[in-house]
């Protein structure tokens, strides 16, 4: 099973009551990261991980799969401007370039790539090995049954 978690921005009270017990009892501290490519997206994902590992013990492994600057060039991402409220005097303007800009099928591709990648064997290994296991098992019950 893979824990995951949607953390929508600054929700503090989600990410201590429902992704934190998760992330505590992990033993392979293991993060991979979705986040939007702007300056608030990197205060999120600061935010997060402090949080995550000041309450629940340092990452093993963090990692953004989304939005990086290589998925910026390589889609031809085009950004939005945003206006950061947190700043005074209109200062708060900048680009973005938001996760929902990759399509579903990308998002889904480069979490089940990067998943896959993880795996200590592929799953096509797995499964041959399964397959000779079953016709092994298989004519093993024939013999017995004297067929």
């Amino acid at each position: 099973m893979v824990p995951s978690s949607s953390n929508n921005g600054q929700s503090g009270g989600h990410l201590l009551n429902e992704v934190l017990p998760v992330y505590r009892d992990q033993c392979n501290r293991r993060v991979l990261y979705l986040g939007d490519m702007d300056r608030s997206g990197g205060h999120i994902e600061q935010n997060i991980r402090a949080v995550l590992e000041r309450e629940g013990g340092s990452a093993t492994f963090w990692e953004r799969i989304a939005i990086t600057q290589e998925q910026i060039v390589r889609y031809q991402l085009t950004p939005i401007l945003k206006n950061d409220k947190r700043y005074k005097n209109g200062g708060g303007e900048h680009e973005a370039w938001e996760t929902e800009a990759l399509s579903q099928a990308i998002i889904v591709s480069l979490v089940r790539d990067r998943l896959d990648a993880l795996l200590p064997e592929s799953l096509a290994s797995v499964q041959e090995r399964e397959r000779g296991e079953r016709d092994r098992a298989r004519r093993r019950i024939a013999r017995w049954r004297g067929k």
